[in-house]
């Protein structure tokens, strides 16, 4: 595992550039908007606190924003995903996917979407994250954390695994409050 951020290698550049929308000429490289985006990631730090050797943040953030709408961030992740397990001789796609979910608390003036879990008693935000037996997360969702577990997983599911038999199967896999059928957790 490496500590920090860590710029992108020329081999992992080679992977992610045809992804990319590299049509049309650009006054900033998308070299350094990933390798920005990649920093926020890993370091946590605010867009306006993005230091001096990457683009301006206005312009990181504007490349998130438009990546963020058109889904393109979410294929960079599969891409990234799908890679990883055929590197360790699996299939492209996971057979078998877990949904988790996590309540977090808000500050109370913030005016984002919110609500109350009872269970975990949290006023706040739930997120919701897909991901394979390997650790590799799909997708997330974020909502407020009043919103049940089983109801807000559906958009996190492919389409086709989004009916009723789907959802049922999933549930025989992670039993909800019971044990199961051996008698032990």
């Amino acid at each position: 595992m490496v500590d920090g951020y860590q710029p992108l290698t020329d081999s992992q550049w080679q992977v992610i550039a045809p992804l990319l929308p590299l049509q049309r000429k650009r006054r900033l490289c998308l070299r350094q908007v990933v390798d920005a985006l990649r920093y926020v990631y890993r370091t946590g730090c605010q867009w306006r606190s993005l230091p001096a050797c990457f683009p301006p943040w206005s312009a990181v953030y504007h490349y998130f924003a438009r990546w963020q709408i058109t889904g393109l961030l979410q294929r960079l992740n599969e891409a990234a995903n799908r890679a990883d397990r055929l590197a360790c001789n699996r299939r492209p796609t996971p057979s078998l996917a877990l949904v988790d979910a996590q309540s977090v608390n808000q500050a109370p003036r913030l005016n984002q979407q919110r609500g109350l879990d009872a269970h975990k008693r949290v006023n706040g935000r739930k997120q919701q994250v897909l991901c394979d037996t390997g650790g590799h997360i799909w997708r997330v969702l974020v909502h407020a954390a009043n919103g049940h577990d089983s109801r807000a997983a559906r958009p996190l599911l492919p389409a086709a695994k989004r009916t009723r038999a789907g959802l049922l199967f999933c549930q025989k896999w992670v039993p909800a409050g019971k044990p199961p059928a051996g008698g032990q957790r």
